[in-house]
């Protein structure tokens, strides 16, 4: 997995993506060194609690659900030092 840019500030996958499974991508993304400590948010109809918990998920958010509580989610796991001393 390469990505054209830096690195992102966190990853939101949906267990059931059309090739592969978000579950079998977060674990990918945990093996990594340069991507193993970036945050995964998981969203699913389907409940992966335990399975998530043992990758390394960050957050598991149960479809359907409130955008806001999706932002939320974001803003947590994207608030620098920097923003939380000054805010």
């Amino acid at each position: 997995m390469e990505f054209k840019h830096k690195w992102p500030d966190l990853f939101i996958l949906d267990k059931e993506l059309p090739t592969l499974d978000g579950l079998a991508i977060s674990k990918f993304l945990r093996l990594q060194e340069s991507t193993k400590t970036i945050p995964i948010i998981m969203i699913s109809a389907h409940h992966v609690g335990n399975r998530a918990k043992r990758i390394g998920i960050d957050e598991f958010i149960k479809k359907p659900f409130q955008l806001n509580h999706l932002l939320e989610v974001i803003r947590r796991y994207t608030q620098t030092e920097h923003e939380e001393i000054h805010a």
